[in-house]
């Protein structure tokens, strides 16, 4: 049932945040194409909200109008607002001149006077035949070659339809769900005298719950939980109470039970539970009625204590065996029942104490080894880096690791200790920590590796080793510098294939003290690749016993040129694939460094709408200082704009990254776009006819168009994986 209530809060708290996204997407589109115009024109204003309001309606969210409001410079309280709105599929839109802006909307006094997204709290808008309560997703635009703020673009989201989507989910999981704005408003309450004139915190008063105040403060800090309250304005009795923050827009959702429904099925359970004993009980009543009325005294006995046994009650004693007739040789049964039901009822709660004391000590290990491992990687133009452990019940002592010595110099390390449980993950941790720290120190890889070995040799009263593998990276020249601890020969790849890396296979450390490590070194070049792994890896058993063994995963990694992130991935989901359901007995753990080459012409951005300013602040500097023109430099951002947000939106199943190289001469300026996405050729869309209107034109094609329009050459090709877009300008003198 929690279960249920989980799932339940979590995807109002999923379609919330989807209405959200659209809403910001769109005022972000507003403001972007404005910033490209010089002042206000009201055919272009127009178009901005049309091409809103359609976005709007095809990403599903339930919007009463979007607008924009142009003011004077310094003047917002007067200006001219022009709004739109979608009314029975026609688009209607109007131009309206404001004399007192604040007046109009009040709530705008609190909007701080920056560049970003500012949600309103409800309120009613009076833009309308009726009121209508919304919430309002602001931003400021400036014109092009504006030094100040001229405008505004928002969009008003109507809340009605949100209150009868919660309605619904009320209805649908038998309990009563609640919205509430930033402040704390309800902005949905099963009360009307409650739903948007109170706060949470009015009725924290009201009720003398302290409970409420506090799930206010939790939800706007970005908390989460549940608890038990005896009253609430819900339900008039007890209460199970779920909250759960909307994030980035500081909403909050709560799901309220009443306790008696929530704790029903449980209460069924046991009826039905207590009803089978009783039917069991009268049926053995029967039993031994019927026996006792035909059988002689000592089998009367004899049923007496099995009822006993039955009932877990071993301490009556057998009667004494008198006869070797039937009732003799089940007395000797019972006797021989009642010693063995003894030893096994200890052996079970022997075997139970064990169980959970082996349990608590792996879950104790697994959150030592969790916590340690890095999951976020360094965005930089020079590398791609990506680790990940798999960890098996059994647990062990495998890590990884990724960090930055100094701005020139980059370490992957990959380690497996010896042994399982909480001794494993401690040492584990220990060397972890030592290796960083003393790298940090500026040694070089053999020294690293030899003060450390001396560390873990100091009281090694256990005899734990640790296998290892430590290679750093210069990223200014592409020098990898490593050394072998006795761990697996790593893989590298260059033009020619992936092949076993050459090292020194130098004793494990914490094996034997006062030793030194021997250092080899590599000059890897861009597009070359180094990947680490341990034993649970290539040792990974079927269910026949066979081995997935180093030739399999040269292959499967053969097959894939793409990001660390996707090879870890292919390579994990191909190893579940051979093992096919068998018990794993050791970690799956991976790591890959891609060396892309020292330049600063090149950067990487996760491929994210929101990282679109970042890519056009760089191409915009960049251009400016090569000379290039105005216009040129408004064309090529605009054509930028256009691949960047395709990118993000349709490359990547869930994240990845895009390169873009950026480049010049005398002659022409060039961007180029990479990602590791699924294969796809923008350039065979079809030319949009734009003759039609916009609801017979063909969805699709019109981005290309657009590309095409405003840069002097585009091509595109397909190579190592990767979706390779290039655009560029010719440059005016």
């Amino acid at each position: 049932i929690d279960g249920k209530a989980q799932h339940a809060i979590h995807r109002i708290v999923s379609d919330i945040s989807a209405i959200r996204l659209g809403t910001e997407a769109s005022t972000y589109t507003m403001k972007n194409t404005l910033k490209e115009i010089e002042t206000s024109d009201v055919e272009m204003m127009r178009n901005v909200l049309h091409s809103a309001i359609q976005t709007l309606d095809y990403d599903g969210a339930d919007s009463a109008h979007a607008w924009i409001y142009v003011f004077p410079d310094g003047e917002v309280s007067h200006g001219t607002l022009y709004s739109g709105k979608s009314e029975q599929g026609e688009f209607l839109f109007k131009t309206q001149e404001i004399e007192d802006f604040y007046q109009k909307y009040p709530w705008f006094k609190a909007v701080p006077k920056e560049e970003k997204t500012f949600w309103s709290e409800p309120y009613i808008d009076k833009n309308h035949d009726e009121d209508i309560w919304v919430v309002t997703c602001l931003f400021p635009f400036k014109f092009k070659n504006s030094d100040d703020y001229n405008g505004l673009v928002a969009v008003s989201v109507d809340l009605k339809a949100l209150q009868d989507k919660l309605k619904k989910y009320s209805e649908e999981y038998n309990g009563k769900f609640l919205l509430l704005s930033q402040q704390g408003l309800y902005i949905v309450h099963p009360d009307p005298q409650i739903q948007l004139k109170k706060t949470i915190y009015d009725l924290a008063r009201e009720y003398n719950l302290p409970q409420l105040k506090m799930t206010g403060d939790e939800l706007k800090n970005g908390r989460f939980g549940q608890f038990l309250m005896s009253h609430s304005s819900v339900y008039g009795s007890s209460v199970i109470f779920f909250y759960l923050p909307v994030s980035e827009i500081n909403w909050g959702v709560c799901l309220v039970f009443s306790q008696d429904a929530f704790f029903q099925p449980f209460k069924s359970f046991h009826w039905k539970i207590l009803i089978v004993l009783i039917l069991g009980l009268i049926v053995l009543f029967s039993v031994i009625s019927l026996i006792c009325h035909r059988s002689t005294k000592p089998l009367l006995d004899l049923s007496k204590i099995a009822l006993q046994y039955g009932q877990g009650d071993f301490s009556a004693a057998l009667p004494e065996v008198k006869s070797q007739d039937e009732i003799g040789v089940m007395t000797v049964a019972f006797h021989k029942m009642r010693n063995n039901l003894l030893h096994y009822i200890e052996m079970v709660k022997q075997g139970v104490a064990e169980q959970q004391k082996t349990k608590s000590e792996l879950e104790i290990a697994n959150n030592i080894q969790q916590s340690v491992l890095p999951t976020d990687f360094p965005l930089h133009p020079a590398f791609e880096v990506s680790g990940s452990m798999s960890p098996a019940k059994g647990v062990g002592g495998d890590f990884y690791d990724a960090f930055f010595i100094d701005d020139e110099h980059f370490a992957v390390v990959i380690a497996d200790v010896s042994g399982k449980g909480i001794p494993a993950a401690l040492v584990m941790m220990i060397t972890k920590a030592l290796i960083k720290t003393i790298a940090k120190t500026g040694a070089s890889a053999a020294e690293i590796m030899n003060l450390v070995n001396n560390e873990l040799c100091l009281n090694n009263k256990s005899a734990m080793f640790v296998t290892a593998f430590l290679g750093i990276l210069n990223i200014a020249t592409g020098k990898l510098e490593y050394v072998n601890a006795g761990h697996n020969s790593p893989f590298y790849r260059d033009k020619k294939g992936y092949r076993m890396m050459e090292s020194e296979h130098d004793i494990v450390l914490g094996g034997l003290d006062n030793i030194s490590y021997h250092q080899k070194s590599i000059q890897m070049k861009p597009g070359e690749r180094l990947f680490l792994y341990t034993d649970g890896v290539s040792e990974a058993q079927n269910q026949k016993g066979e081995f997935y063994g180093e030739k399999r995963l040269v292959d499967i990694l053969s097959q894939y040129s793409q990001s660390p992130e996707d090879t870890l991935r292919f390579v994990s989901e191909d190893v579940e694939k051979f093992v096919d359901g068998a018990e794993r007995s050791d970690d799956i753990t991976m790591l890959e460094l891609l060396y892309c080459g020292a330049s600063s012409d090149v950067k990487i951005l996760p491929a994210s709408v929101k990282y679109t300013d970042t890519l056009l602040s760089w191409l915009e500097n960049d251009m400016q200082q090569r000379h290039i023109a105005p216009k040129k430099q408004s064309n090529l951002i605009i054509a930028s704009e256009e691949i960047f947000s395709n990118i993000a939106q349709y490359a990547y199943q869930t994240t990845g990254r895009v390169r873009i190289t950026m480049s010049g001469n005398d002659k022409s300026y060039t961007v180029q776009f990479a990602d590791f996405g699924k294969a796809y050729n923008p350039l065979l869309q079809l030319t949009p006819d734009l003759e039609q209107s916009a609801e017979e034109r063909n969805i699709g094609g019109l981005g290309i168009f657009l590309v095409k329009q405003m840069v002097d050459d585009v091509s595109y090709q397909y190579k190592n994986n990767q979706n390779i877009l290039t655009i560029s300008i010719d440059i005016e003198n």
